[in-house]
């Protein structure tokens, strides 16, 4: 009685290693996957701005998507094509003693060329972290309000 029992116990756990954790269920298909991003900071200074960069291109390379990266002296920064993606990143640090970030992150499909109002919004995150307070300026809770505003975008599977 307890041999059947046993085995049982045995092939579902061995079942249960070999299943197939690869695969994505939660993707989103695009013709390439290549998208643009346009960041506004408030209340960083410039090291601090390259490492959120970082953080949120690394993320998003993460997912999938291939990341244009653009000079900011290049015209062709603010220029996006007709069906391209791209992400509007704002962030900002307000606060008296301990500052809070404020994240507004939105993913959006171009129209036409160029970015206007009447784009398609495929994901929006609106983040407020407060916490943890480890440091003065913040920088931990701006990572972890990136990594809540990219939770949810799904990786892009290019067609």
């Amino acid at each position: 009685m307890l041999k059947p029992i046993g085995l049982y116990f045995l092939l579902s756990i061995i079942g249960t290693t070999f299943a197939n954790t690869d695969h994505q269920f939660f993707t989103m298909a695009h013709s390439t996957c290549e998208t643009h991003i346009f960041y506004q900071f408030d209340g960083f200074n410039d090291r601090d701005q390259e490492n959120m960069k970082q953080r949120v291109q690394s993320s998003l390379e993460q997912k999938g998507f291939k990341i244009n990266v653009h000079e900011s002296t290049d015209n062709r920064a603010q220029r996006v094509l007709s069906e391209e993606l791209y992400f509007e990143v704002k962030m900002s640090r307000e606060g008296w003693l301990y500052k809070n970030c404020l994240l507004d992150m939105k993913l959006k499909e171009a129209r036409s060329s160029g970015r206007t109002r009447q784009d398609r919004v495929l994901h929006k995150a609106e983040i407020n972290r407060q916490f943890p307070r480890v440091t003065f300026k913040g920088n931990e809770r701006c990572v972890r309000a990136i990594s809540d505003a990219l939770i949810h975008i799904p990786v892009c599977r290019a067609r």
